[in-house]
């Protein structure tokens, strides 16, 4: 656990977990039908909320700047539709607006999530820091 204070509290720690937040959603948005595996219990409509709640909240919570949520959260529903459109190419995989929905109501709810949780501790993380962790640093 202590290792994973110290690598959150760098900068490249943050990047890198961002960074393969963004390559698992693109793997699994993209791969074709059949190969992508289901959550028991949840919808396909549920999966995409949850998938894009998370890449909401950790590309806000890389930003430094104070309006940083809103640039993510129109950022990453021009993402989610570029990825819907892009499935049209995946062999199995069709475009559905629905999908699309779900996936920005995940981006709307995890951006604004880290935006208030950041502004309700007080401070906006500085770069090179994930902010407090307990007196960890870096």
């Amino acid at each position: 656990m202590i290792f994973l204070r110290k690598f959150l509290s760098h900068e490249l720690g943050l990047i890198t977990i961002t960074v393969s937040f963004y390559v698992a959603v693109v793997g699994l948005a993209l791969a074709p039908s059949g190969t992508v595996p289901d959550l028991p219990g949840f919808s396909d409509k549920a999966q995409h909320v949850m998938a894009f709640f998370c890449l909401g909240a950790v590309t806000v919570f890389g930003t430094t700047e104070p309006t940083g949520f809103r640039r993510a959260c129109f950022s990453l529903i021009l993402f989610a539709a570029a990825l819907e459109l892009c499935q049209h190419f995946s062999p199995g995989r069709s475009v559905s607006f629905a999908d699309f929905v779900a996936s920005s109501i995940g981006v709307a709810l995890g951006t604004t999530l880290a935006g208030l949780a950041q502004r309700f501790r007080g401070r906006r993380p500085t770069p090179g820091r994930f902010g407090s962790l307990d007196g960890c640093d870096a």
